[in-house]
């Protein structure tokens, strides 16, 4: 999150976007699923938590002072997902030579692509994302929206664009994604005509498939 911009004006600023993202992610790992518990779970955060977390102290109590669950909730709604999207990506990337450090070997992944229950409103469709994870660990190395007035298929590229170079990275995907724009952006070659579903490479890479 060091990464994201804070949406907020320079004056006024007492907590840290680090801090407040921190707040609301350690809510929703201690099970907070809603709006509601994530606020309760603020208000009632552990000093122990608090501290791990760089809160402040409070000068007359000593004790660490969580932000108002209020601050917090209306912090994070300004900020801009892509942002928080592509900060992920460039922490997940940077750690795939650590769980992969055979340079010779593969790393697979697979791309695939969920709407989110709950997320529709009258008038506005239910949130698309789009995203890339290990196939050994499932972990998410890269998400990204996929416009309502759009498809997968023009989200692929800007997702892979986030992971950067895919040397070694042998990518799965759903039969829709078998585009021949696709194994360009995979390989940066233009496949021939008897060029059907697989793609080798970018310049960087040596393996990354369709």
């Amino acid at each position: 999150m060091a990464q994201v911009p804070d949406p907020r004006d320079r004056r006024g600023r007492r907590c840290p976007l680090v801090l407040t993202s921190a707040l609301v992610q350690a809510a929703i790992v201690s099970g907070a699923v809603s709006s509601a518990a994530i606020r309760r779970w603020i208000s009632h955060a552990p000093q122990e938590v608090l501290a791990q977390l760089g809160a402040q102290r409070d000068r007359r109590t000593g004790l660490f002072q969580a932000p108002h669950p209020d601050t917090v909730c209306r912090t994070i709604a300004q900020v801009n997902a892509a942002y928080v999207d592509a900060a992920h990506a460039m922490h997940r990337t940077g750690q795939l030579r650590e769980l992969y450090d055979d340079p010779d070997g593969l790393i697979p992944m697979t791309v695939d692509g969920k709407t989110q229950r709950g997320t529709a409103t009258p008038g506005t469709p239910a949130r698309h994302r789009l995203g890339a994870q290990l196939a050994d660990d499932a972990l998410m190395v890269a998400t990204i929206d996929v416009s309502s007035k759009s498809t997968e298929i023009t989200a692929l590229a800007p997702l892979l664009d986030q992971i950067g170079c895919l040397k070694n990275v042998v990518i799965s995907a759903d039969r829709l994604h078998t585009q021949r724009e696709h194994a360009v952006t995979c390989t940066g070659v233009r496949p021939s005509t008897s060029s059907r579903s697989t793609a080798t490479s970018r310049p960087c890479s040596t393996s990354s498939t369709l």
